[in-house]
């Protein structure tokens, strides 16, 4: 059996790439595909607690209550006997899949080490799909997100943190690549740059099949998902999160993603360009060693960003917060 691992990295298109597995998967297990009932339903962040070592304390890992050596190796055993479960009911599968953006937050060597010492029991090939966007548009759709889960951040760019532990690593493509490669060799490694023109079709869902080399079953359609909020809704949300406990959110943050989408939160050229400035060294290495090239991403375009952002668009009214609170209120039974 062929097993693919997309790995990420976040905010270029997995959720839609899950949802449209999610919807086909009986489609694509009759033409010998299997995607896992485990991975279905928001559920992927499982396998990157499974690889993640006994002491990275992150947060998906708390949110399941792994804070121990025993509660971790509890929920590594029924991980792999679910999963082997799951593999002996589809004897006729000859591709796995796996997709999760969780993976490329993995840190330390043992961690992916761990996952291929799982898969190496079921699988005679092993891919790795990696995703870049460039960092900047990365770190503005993140922030919708952090604001969607409760955050009050004001600026989108945060300052820069030079340990080499922070949560800056999480933008290191270097570091990324070299890390999988390093475990499952270079040339297991395919790297796509998520930029419209280089994807296939212009669309990450038709790009991913054709990266990993399966045809769409007639009759699957493509879940999108759009999960940048509109200015108006980052700043009401934000406004609302300094006031909400986190444990009252209830469903919150993807209410809020499908009622206000929107472009993100504007910000200056020269903001975004001093962010994107901290990476380019490592993202010239990625294009050089990994994919033949002088670099990994078109530069910032004319008209990408604003020269400036005029103070007023940063502020929101009384009136327009408790709008937005208002379409929250009747939507939160609303199915969607």
């Amino acid at each position: 059996m062929d097993c693919v691992i997309h790995i990420g990295t976040e905010k270029t298109g997995t959720t839609s790439i899950q949802r449209t597995l999610d919807e086909g998967a009986d489609l694509l297990l009759c033409d010998g595909t299997l995607w896992p009932p485990v991975f279905r339903d928001g559920q992927d962040p499982r396998i990157a607690c499974y690889a993640m070592d006994d002491a990275a304390l992150d947060l998906r890992k708390r949110r399941r209550g792994l804070t121990t050596p025993e509660a971790v190796t509890k929920f590594r055993t029924q991980f792999e006997n679910r999963l082997e479960r799951e593999l002996a009911a589809a004897p006729g599968a000859r591709t796995l899949l796996i997709v999760n953006e969780h993976l490329s937050r993995m840190r330390a060597r043992s961690e992916p080490a761990r996952l291929k010492a799982l898969l190496d029991g079921f699988a005679s090939r092993i891919r790795i799909v990696l995703y870049l966007r460039r960092q900047d548009l990365m770190m503005r759709s993140m922030y919708s997100q952090v604001i969607k889960v409760g955050g009050t951040r004001e600026n989108v760019f945060p300052l820069f943190e030079q340990e080499e532990e922070g949560d800056f690593t999480t933008f290191n493509y270097r570091r990324i690549v070299d890390l999988w490669a390093g475990t499952f060799g270079r040339e297991a490694l395919e790297i796509r740059v998520f930029e419209r023109p280089q994807l296939v079709e212009g669309d990450v869902i038709a790009d991913f099949f054709h990266t990993v080399g399966l045809a769409r079953p007639d009759g699957l359609q493509a879940a999108k998902s759009n999960e940048n909020l509109s200015p108006e809704a980052l700043l009401s949300l934000r406004e609302l999160n300094r006031h909400l406990p986190r444990e009252a959110r209830g469903n919150l943050g993807p209410l809020s993603a499908r009622i206000f989408t929107g472009p993100g939160m504007p910000v200056e050229r020269a903001k975004a360009e001093e962010f994107l400035s901290h990476f380019q060294q490592d993202n010239d290495d990625v294009a050089r060693r990994y994919l033949g090239r002088d670099r990994l991403f078109e530069p910032i375009g004319e008209g990408e960003y604003p020269e400036t952002v005029e103070p007023a668009s940063l502020e929101v009214s009384a009136q327009t917060v408790a709008w937005h609170f208002a379409r929250l209120w009747e939507g939160r039974n609303r199915k969607f």
